[in-house]
């Protein structure tokens, strides 16, 4: 039957490393059950559950070692990191000596007067200030104590109506901010690098959407204001993981196509030929043009969702293309993973035309799940 056949198929999409992680059953790869169940179909059903099986275990303990190896990351970051918070380096004041007064008493009026006001402005601008350095300590960005001294040498100054030593301590405090906002950009960069290159790395592999999504992400490290804590520095890198797990396993799946139409007992040329969005794109030398004698290709896109595989293949099939088209993708089920014909040309299938290369009625195969790797290393 020619045309574009759309097929759901179970055993790429991410639930499977979810469910084995959670220690759950996964449904639909075990030897059928009930009447239905024929001798080659418990064979076929029995092959295809321990390949899925060996699949996602091996992609478990995948998983399990690249978030070891981004904890391992982190924490080394982190010990390069100046482990104490930005001081206040409080500067010495000395006592100015006292000048013989040349000043007429209307000139000594003004200053004073001036001096008040700007000491009226500089106190009234204090509360803010406070609350925003006090932002910076329960940032962990400032240490407290000195912000706490510096503080009290400003009131006192402005107390003492000495401006320039309070604007000395001020300036201080302005400072270590400085410095603060330095070692925090020069940490976020450094976490924002790390994640984009292993963006990077797979980025043209992704879907864009994707791929812009984990981008943006990443930028908003870059726009923070205060540490990012190590739980949501591990999110992102678990979306990496997972978007990197999703590349693997319809890779895999590609792969296992490619090896079902190459079988001694199908026998056509097959190939990988490229990444489309995401999707892996399998090209078939499954026809041969009667009039030319070139090859005529079928083309199977397994979807990056790994949710469906479309295959398109010329607009004439003979009867032996179709056998062997219902034979290599029965091999392709062996290997772990089941299909259920889902539309021709966009259309519903016709009921009893339904099963065709679907797998037998499955029940549910338990799982032992991988330990779990240790929590995070705190200091």
């Amino acid at each position: 039957m020619s045309g574009t056949k759309a097929y759901t198929v179970s055993g790429i999409a991410p639930l499977a490393t979810q469910a084995l992680l959670a220690g759950v059953a996964v449904a639909g790869f075990t030897v059928a059950s009930g009447v239905m169940a024929t001798g080659t179909a418990v064979v076929m059903a029995a092959k295809a559950a321990k390949a899925y099986q060996e699949r996602i275990k091996r992609e478990a303990e995948k998983a399990l070692q690249q978030e070891a190896e981004i904890q391992r990351q982190i924490i080394a970051a982190r010990r390069s990191y100046s482990q104490t918070k930005t001081m206040v380096q409080l500067p010495q004041i000395n006592q100015k000596p006292r000048l013989v007064n040349t000043l007429s008493n209307n000139d000594v009026d003004l200053i004073k007067k001036d001096l008040q006001i700007k000491i009226r402005e500089q106190k009234s601008r204090l509360p803010r200030i406070k609350k925003e350095y006090q932002n910076l300590i329960e940032s962990e960005l400032l240490d407290a104590a000195t912000v706490l001294q510096a503080w009290q040498n400003v009131e006192q100054a402005l107390d003492s109506s000495d401006l320039p030593a309070a604007e000395a301590y001020l300036q201080a405090l302005d400072n270590a901010r400085i410095e603060a906002f330095k070692q925090l950009r020069s940490q976020l960069q450094s976490a924002a690098e790390y994640a984009q290159t292993r963006l990077d790395a797979i980025a043209e592999r992704l879907p864009k959407a994707i791929a812009q999504n984990i981008a943006s992400t990443i930028e908003r490290i870059h726009q923070r204001d205060r540490p990012i804590r190590d739980a949501d520095l591990l999110a992102i890198h678990q979306q990496i993981t997972t978007a990197e797990l999703q590349i693997d396993r319809v890779w895999e799946a590609a792969e296992n196509l490619v090896k079902a139409w190459q079988n001694p007992d199908v026998d056509y040329t097959a190939r990988i030929i490229g990444i489309d969005d995401g999707d892996v794109v399998v090209e078939i030398e499954t026809h041969e043009n009667q009039q030319t004698g070139e090859a005529v290709n079928t083309v199977m896109r397994v979807q990056f969702t790994g949710q469906q595989i479309d295959l398109k293949g010329p607009h004439e099939e003979t009867s032996n293309c179709a056998a062997r088209t219902g034979q290599a993708l029965q091999i392709f089920q062996e290997q772990g993973y089941y299909l259920e014909w889902d539309s021709l040309d966009g259309q519903p299938i016709p009921e009893e035309y339904r099963q065709i290369y679907s797998a037998p009625e499955t029940t549910t195969l338990e799982i032992e799940p991988p330990q779990r790797r240790p929590e995070l290393e705190t200091y």
